[in-house]
């Protein structure tokens, strides 16, 4: 997993060829979400996946992506449905590239 600072403040995330994990402790106010959408872009084409994963990398999956991105360089939302989950919870992303192809998260939303 690749880290990449952004000019103008946060930054993105890449995977690149294998599954690659990303963790992001105490998340606060899921209780009541329901859904969460994700941003994400690739170099080029990319039929890929993304599953959200609770309590660690290996944990449950709450839901699953799959990524099917046809421009270059696009930055693209994916929304999916929700499980009821507590009011904070660690929450990981398994980000699973095609052979040979990576993929850029840019941010997560939940609603």
């Amino acid at each position: 997993t690749l880290k990449q600072e952004s000019p103008g403040g946060g930054f993105t995330v890449s995977a690149t060829n294998r599954a690659n994990h990303i963790g992001f402790h105490n998340v606060k106010g899921l209780k009541g979400k329901k859904h969460i959408t994700i941003r994400v872009s690739a170099p080029g084409r990319s039929d890929s996946e993304i599953v959200v994963r609770k309590g660690s990398a290996t944990g449950p999956g709450i839901t699953r992506f799959t990524i099917k991105l046809h421009q270059s360089a696009v930055f693209t939302d994916f929304t999916a449905e929700l499980p009821e989950l507590e009011d904070k919870e660690n929450l990981y992303f398994s980000i699973i590239p095609s052979e040979g192809q990576s993929v850029k998260l840019d941010y997560f939303l939940i609603q």
